[in-house]
């Protein structure tokens, strides 16, 4: 039941990350034109 549980846990943060790493490139695609300074 704990492995159960802690491999759900497991997906749900991985799916966060791609979430907001997808949600980051957007973000970088909108800043990058407007600022050439990294």
């Amino acid at each position: 039941m704990c492995d159960y549980s802690a491999r759900i846990a497991n997906e749900i943060c991985c799916k966060k990350l791609e979430y907001v790493i997808e949600k980051m490139d957007a973000m970088q695609l909108n800043i990058e034109p407007s600022t050439n300074e990294v």
